[in-house]
């Protein structure tokens, strides 16, 4: 059983590297593949390698050769998961404005939990900061729903948009001890 199970790693970690190594070369073809066929290859694989992963028992009657091949294994699948996620990322870039969208949500998630800056205005020792803060953060909260409508009515560029997003999220409100 040993042996059969040593065999079945061996051909499968040598099937996927055969996989990664035809896709370290970089170009958009590997072996004749596009780089779509190759997408399908590399998740496919990703999958199969996966699923041996789950079906092998880990645990105390592991030997060291079955960890150290199961730990090369799961390395494998996560390289072929990287090449797989950057290929997708390749073919199918996201929407510059659902994750903008996305990003000023998560924004103004962040300002309004972190508008207790308000309440710690009294605060004996780092009061003034606090004060400060808030000014800030309000000043943020404005700045962004005006990004937020000019995303919706179009009337600036989304690249434009995002920059201006990324500058107002650079923006550190609350500063002490510094």
């Amino acid at each position: 059983m040993n042996i059969k199970k040593t065999w079945i790693v061996g051909v499968c970690s040598a099937t996927a590297l055969i996989i990664v190594g035809s896709g370290c070369n970089g170009s958009s073809q590997a072996n004749g593949f596009d780089k779509k066929e190759r997408l399908e290859t590399l998740k496919k694989e990703e999958q199969r390698l996966r699923a041996i992963l789950d079906s092998r028992q880990s645990g105390a009657s592991e030997t060291t050769a079955e960890k150290l091949q199961r730990e090369q294994d799961e390395r494998l699948v996560k390289k072929i998961g990287i090449e797989a996620g950057t290929l997708q990322d390749e073919l199918y870039p996201p929407d510059t404005k659902a994750v903008l969208e996305e990003n000023i949500r998560l924004l103004k998630n962040t300002l309004e939990i972190n508008g207790y800056y308000e309440t710690k205005k009294n605060d004996p020792v780092n009061g003034k900061a606090y004060e400060r803060a808030a000014r800030i953060l309000n000043e943020k909260i404005k700045t962004l729903a005006e990004i937020e409508h000019q995303l919706k009515d179009g009337s600036k560029p989304i690249d434009q948009l995002t920059k201006e997003f990324e500058e107002l999220r650079a923006v550190r409100e609350l500063i002490i001890n510094e």
